[in-house]
């Protein structure tokens, strides 16, 4: 096992074999019942040929299933296991749990490339032309997920259920090239943006009043009604134009039900102005309106 430490946090890893892990998860295809035993037979001597800890770990798939023969690959496990017992019992190999040679880690990774157990991604992004425009739609949800809950406190059901289905939209198994579901992805992503859509709908941002008179570089308040349908206490900001006042960032802490926001108003600008007021989380606009200024040169 190796230590990796980031951030004041340690993890201990451990790195499968990969040669003698897939040949247990996909050489598994015996047509008679002496390969299948010749095949554990090989794969015991080949461990003899480690020193270490050695990681044996297979693929998600249930290998017995996905064989063409599983009633010889029942076997071959059977003769697998005696083998490493008859083994373990000469003093030749111990099997344990990962959780027995935590202890023995001693050397420190610094770099681990990113990349996934094949090596690459274009199984997954590349080896179909149209994968990259999907990877594009989930990469828009993904922010729109990530800013709506940084706006929110606590567990949000709403929230829950719109990452419940964005992360059926990214299942692995739908973006293997030779799965390649489209429409399933779109159905998934389609209902993230509905939940997503709903959220917000939750939210209504509105004035007391859509016609006020100012008089230009002077301070007058603005009353907000910011209306939070939803359970949970919200963080959120109210950004105005510059030219209607130099405080156009307030942050706001929304509790359910009406809130009263006043904000400060002091135009640079004189004229009949419209001065649209948005609600947002981040880059998003979760909900927006706008008032009718009358203001006063002063001279």
């Amino acid at each position: 096992p190796y230590i990796v430490r980031e951030n004041g946090y340690e993890l201990k890893i451990f790195f499968r074999d990969q040669g003698l892990s897939d040949t247990i998860g996909f050489g598994n295809n015996f047509p008679e019942l002496v390969e299948a035993e010749d095949g554990a037979y090989n794969l015991a001597s080949r461990m003899l040929d480690y020193k270490g800890t050695l990681v044996l770990a297979l693929d998600g798939e249930n290998w017995m299933i996905f064989s063409k023969y599983p009633q010889n690959t029942a076997r071959h496990l059977d003769k697998l296991y005696e083998y490493i017992k008859r083994l373990q019992d000469k003093g030749f190999l111990r099997t344990v749990l990962p959780s027995e040679v935590l202890q023995e880690a001693e050397k420190i990774l610094t770099y681990i490339p990113t990349t996934s157990w094949l090596g690459s991604f274009t199984k997954w992004d590349g080896e179909i032309r149209d994968q990259r425009r999907y990877w594009k739609r989930v990469n828009e949800a993904y922010k729109r997920v990530k800013v709506l809950e940084n706006a929110v406190q606590g567990v949000c059901p709403l929230l829950r259920e719109a990452k419940w289905a964005f992360y059926h939209a990214i299942d692995s198994d739908y973006w293997w090239a030779d799965f390649w579901s489209p429409e399933i992805i779109d159905n998934w992503l389609d209902e993230t943006s509905k939940v997503l859509q709903h959220f917000i709908s939750k939210i209504i941002l509105r004035p007391h009043t859509y016609r006020i008179r100012v008089k230009q570089r002077e301070e007058a308040n603005l009353k907000l009604e910011v209306i939070n349908y939803l359970d949970n206490i919200l963080n959120l900001y109210i950004v105005l134009p510059s030219y209607v006042t130099p405080y156009n960032t307030i942050n706001l802490t929304i509790k359910p039900g009406k809130n009263l926001v006043e904000v400060r108003l002091k135009p640079s600008l004189w004229g009949f102005l419209k001065a649209p007021i948005l609600l947002t989380s981040g880059d998003y606009i979760l909900a927006q309106t706008a008032v009718e200024l009358n203001i006063d040169p002063n001279y």
